[in-house]
């Protein structure tokens, strides 16, 4: 009996909240950065699922939970050898609304916004804590993160070089390589910090700015950071389509 009153006492306390499309929640900490390639806390981390997108995701419903296409259109197709991922975008993938982004066409996600993510994180200049996701894996990351070094802050022209690891075929295809086999390579990419970043967007205000100004294609959108205090965040109307058949 009293667990039946209080589910119904739960239920009524967040009826309001549920019907006005609201939902409040304790982050569980101090957010520092919602920067994919920097949010090494749990709260940040969290936070940063929102506004970001990632190739794969988990399929909670499953039982046992799977990995299932994020971005992709299907789950990659894995090289004879098993060192080599072949990926495909979904068609008509965009970044949600940014500042930096004037209009649909320059918000269009592509195959270089995977490879930039992917090089941002790997980028000595920036720090990243979470460099360790494809150090000793994706081919010649290694290479590319000491040749880094030698470039001024700002000048992001050697991304356009080219990786061994990170090929990209057109577009929306893509391969990424390993160096060996890890067959739990693809669950590195479901989590948040391996969200794709809009290249454009954090060229345009510098990547270090992105901590503050999210530039993903994720479920949400930052409106407000007052900090210290809250957090706010809007759906994204453009977000891809997504179906529970099993619900």
């Amino acid at each position: 009996m009293k667990k039946v009153l209080f589910s119904a006492i739960t239920q009524l306390l967040f009826l309001p909240l549920l019907s006005a499309g609201i939902l409040y929640s304790a982050a569980g900490g101090g957010v520092k950065s919602l920067d994919p390639a920097l949010a090494d806390d749990l709260a940040g981390r969290d936070l940063t699922a929102l506004c970001y997108d990632t190739l794969v995701q988990y399929d909670y419903l499953a039982r046992p939970y799977k990995l299932i296409p994020g971005m992709l259109k299907k789950m990659p197709e894995l090289s004879p050898d098993g060192k080599s991922y072949l990926c495909e975008l979904q068609e008509n993938l965009y970044f949600a609304p940014h500042p930096a982004l004037p209009d649909k066409k320059s918000r269009k996600i592509t195959s270089y916004d995977v490879k930039f993510s992917i090089l941002r994180i790997a980028d000595s200049r920036h720090h990243s804590p979470l460099y360790w996701l494809y150090r000793n894996r994706i081919s010649g990351i290694g290479d590319f993160r000491k040749k880094s070094a030698a470039y001024p802050k700002g000048d992001y022209s050697f991304y356009n070089d080219s990786v061994p690891g990170i090929k990209i075929l057109d577009e929306r295809k893509f391969i990424l390589t390993l160096d060996r086999p890890e067959s739990g390579f693809l669950y590195l990419l479901a989590m948040p910090n391996a969200g794709i970043v809009s290249s454009k967007a954090a060229l345009a205000v510098g990547n270090s700015s992105l901590s503050r100004k999210p530039a993903g294609s994720g479920p949400f959108i930052l409106k407000e950071w007052i900090p210290n205090l809250r957090l706010k965040f809007v759906r994204n109307p453009e977000f891809r389509k997504e179906f529970f058949p099993q619900a």
